[in-house]
Order: C-alpha cells, then structure tokens, then sequence
C-alpha cells in the first residue's frame, strides 16, 4: 500500500511539473563566445562587355570568425521566419574588421531545421519568397542551394546596376551550426548580352577555441589547487608512514 501511494505520489508530481514545447527541446546553439573559427575568403571577377577588353580581379586573405549574439530560440518555427539563425563577425588576423559574415544554424534536429527552412520567406536580405532551395546533408553537414534573378551593382562598374542571376550554396557544420562553405555566383546579364561573372567563397580552414582571459586565469588557479592538494597528500602520507 505505501509502495503505491508513493508511485502515485511520484506521477502526479512530474503531471503538475511545468510543460516544455517539444520542439524547444530540438535546438541549441553549437558556437561559443569562446569559439574561433578560421576562413579563408575568396573573391574572383570577370568582366567580359561585349565592345571592350575583358578585365580580370581576384583577391584573397584570410580571416577569424568569433560569436557574441545568441538570440533565444523561438519554440515555433513553422512560419515564414523559419529557424532563428545568428552570425559570426570577421576580423582580419591584425584584429581589424574584415568583410561579410559567417551565418550560424541551431543544431539539434537538422530535418526540422529543413522543413521549417523550406517554407521560409527570407532566405536572401530582400525578403523574395524563395521556395526552390535544394537541400543535401551527410553525418557532419546540413546544406543548401538556392538561386533568384535580381538586379545589382558589379565591381567594374560600383555605380551601374545590372540585370544578374544569383546562385548560393552553403554547407553547415552539424557540430556547431556555423559555415563550412559558402559560394555565391553573380551571373550579370543585359540583353542579349553576358556582361560577366563574380565567384566569392568563404572556405572554412579549422577551428579552435581560444580560451579568454577570465578562463586562463581559472585554469592557473585550478592547477594550481590541485598540485598543492597533491604535495599535501604526498607530504602528509611520508610523515604518516
């Protein structure tokens, strides 16, 4: 009888514990304020007018991506705002800022991320309902590629505006959410003619994490303790003996 009374007892106490939504329970963020992730950034531009010489520009360096925003995750994603995302900002290895950022999913449940991201009306800055990405994934990625028709500026020309098709392709890392790879192309166009080409890829080298000061100085502190304990221990159990 006691034994039931305390079953009971038991199941109506985890009954009256407050309810969590499922899917809060599907995702985290996998970056760290701690977290240093390596890239390597290229850029590379053809311009090829249909009455004048084609012109040629690449450039490439290298940057460091670090995370301080983490927003909280909504428990409801199936709507046009799809799965809460945050960045990474660039630095260049001297400190200074560098171009673009690194996009970074939750991680948890990659299908959920899919299914909600596939509804989602913002998958570039504009806010064109795009619904024809591909999806694609293995053990240790998630991606994606989409392609839009817009019109924007090429570098050859920083104050003309061209007729262009998009296509973006990025790869997530399912360990910590943040970009593998990310290539997006510029095909520029003005009918009939094909006005030039522009590649950028933001290729992930490693990573690492890089301990801050408040964390090194626990550390010290830590191992400090213990070898003290250590040589107490050691001291204490020769006099005993």
């Amino acid at each position: 009888m006691k034994k039931s009374i305390a079953v009971i007892s038991i199941l109506v106490g985890l009954l009256m514990l407050p309810q969590v939504p499922a899917q809060e329970q599907y995702f985290t963020w996998g970056v760290t304020p701690d977290l240093r992730i390596r890239y390597s950034v290229t850029k590379t531009s053809y311009f090829t007018p249909p009455d004048d010489d084609n012109l040629f520009l690449h450039e490439e360096f290298e940057a460091i991506a670090s995370f301080s925003y983490f927003p909280d995750i909504r428990p409801q994603y199936w709507d046009e705002y799809g799965v809460d995302t945050t960045i990474g900002t660039l630095t260049f290895v001297n400190g200074s800022q560098a171009p673009g950022v690194i996009l970074v999913f939750p991680i948890g449940n990659w299908s959920l991320v899919e299914a909600s991201d596939s509804i989602s009306s913002f998958h570039i800055p504009t806010g064109d309902v795009l619904r024809n990405a591909t999806y694609f994934q293995d053990e240790r990625t998630w991606g994606r590629m989409y392609n839009y028709t817009t019109i924007t500026y090429f570098d050859f020309d920083p104050d003309v505006s061209y007729y262009c098709n998009i296509t973006v392709t990025e790869v997530f890392s399912k360990t910590d959410g943040a970009i593998v790879l990310e290539e997006t192309i510029w095909d520029f166009f003005w009918d009939p003619y094909n006005l030039g080409r522009m590649i950028q890829t933001y290729a992930r080298i490693d990573e690492y994490t890089i301990l801050l000061p408040e964390t090194q100085q626990l550390i010290i502190i830590s191992v400090g303790v213990a070898a003290v304990v250590l040589l107490v221990s050691f001291y204490w159990l020769k006099i005993k003996r």
